[in-house]
């Protein structure tokens, strides 16, 4: 697109590999980046004469505990753990119970594989199970609780 201004006419044109622009060819762009991305204008005078700018967009995420309703130990590679996915969570106390309230499993690593579906080694029954979830995000000082439940389907 050309721009007619006091000084001049002048082509826009934004490098197409900078993804999560609304128009490639205007001056002002809105730009909605899932991440960080590095963004190149090229502008062109009514004499050929170009300039190159670059912009940074720097994308932060949200802190977000996401966890899953139901989970298949059946060790054929998906879905064979239970365990919350998470972002910007520097600390974590993780227990699962079953029915009756018999803790099966509990975790405060971050990075744990998860719990495969076991009670004292054998392969826990079909159903229900209940979790609670003690967390905190970085740079806040409330520990957070999320409580829920899972389905164990084989």
């Amino acid at each position: 697109m050309s721009l007619v201004s006091p000084e001049g006419v002048y082509t826009y044109s934004w490098n197409e590999q900078s993804l999560g622009l609304n128009d490639y060819e205007i001056v002002n762009p809105t730009a909605r980046p899932f991440e960080t991305t590095i963004y190149q204008l090229m502008v062109t005078d009514e004499f050929g004469c170009s300039v190159l700018d670059t912009a940074i967009v720097n994308v932060i995420p949200e802190p977000f505990l996401l966890v899953p309703n139901a989970f298949t130990p059946n060790f054929d590679g998906t879905n064979d753990y239970f365990y919350p996915i998470h972002s910007k969570v520097t600390s974590i106390d993780w227990k699962v119970f079953d029915r009756w309230g018999e803790m099966l499993y509990e975790t405060n690593d971050l990075n744990a594989q998860g719990w495969d579906g076991t009670n004292d080694g054998e392969p826990a029954a079909l159903g229900v199970y209940l979790y609670q979830i003690n967390y905190q995000y970085d740079g806040e000082d409330e520990i957070r609780i999320e409580r829920g439940d899972v389905t164990l389907v084989r």
